[in-house]
């Protein structure tokens, strides 16, 4: 699809929501009960998952057709392209944040996984023309932290986040993984902090990382007693 129709579609992601997760909120305790009682999702689940669903349509075209990798993977576009396509990167962060919210809200960790990865491919789909803000996984994590999500899927998603920013495969998650849990003894919270200082610039990334997303990861783990 065009440029303006795609971010039509990640404004109108954006409001449905966060209108949704809003009127969510609102609801009795009581109702909230109902819905998990009849096992059926709270409405703001549903776009969330029609987010997914496009993200992964739009990739898969991307690449079938060609129009993103005209760029090699780790040049940039020019700077004129980049402040073309900045409203649709607004736009695609803005919508992946308030669906991991909601899915949160939701706890449904696993939802919360699907729209990261989803919003990574996309991203990398775009030969840098989108690129992911580094908040998306601060707030993914902050997310997993009030689900009911273990230590590992935190970490998890830890390792997602900085295979992203070396532009590595979205798959290949062993590697990072092994560096968290081969040694129980191992200062984590100097682990990370190395790690983020070894990522590349050149990534899917928006901007360097910062704090924001190492404090969720250590507050995450910490109040689950994995550090």
């Amino acid at each position: 699809e065009n440029t303006k129709s795609v971010l039509q579609k990640f404004k109108s992601y954006e409001t449905n929501i966060g209108r949704l997760r809003r009127l969510q909120n609102t609801t009795h305790r009581d109702s909230q009960k109902q819905w998990k009682k009849k096992k059926t999702s709270p409405d703001a689940i549903i776009p969330c998952r029609s987010l997914v669903h496009f993200l992964q349509s739009e990739s898969s075209s991307s690449h079938q057709q060609g129009f993103f990798h005209v760029l090699p993977h780790h040049s940039s576009p020019p700077s004129s392209s980049q402040e073309e396509h900045l409203p649709l990167q607004k736009a695609f962060n803005r919508a992946c944040i308030q669906a991991t919210r909601a899915a949160s809200e939701c706890n449904d960790f696993v939802l919360i996984f699907k729209i990261v990865k989803a919003a990574i491919l996309y991203a990398q789909s775009s030969g840098g023309k989108v690129k992911l803000e580094p908040r998306l996984f601060g707030e993914a994590i902050a997310g997993l932290d009030k689900t009911n999500a273990n230590a590992s899927k935190i970490k998890r998603m830890w390792t997602l986040f900085l295979d992203a920013a070396s532009s590595s495969d979205v798959d290949n998650e062993d590697e990072t993984s092994s560096d968290l849990t081969s040694n129980r003894n191992k200062n984590i919270n100097g682990t990370m902090k190395h790690q983020m200082e070894q990522l590349s610039s050149s990534s899917v990334l928006a901007s360097p990382p910062t704090a924001f997303e190492l404090n969720a990861v250590l507050s995450a783990l910490a109040s689950r007693q994995k550090l």
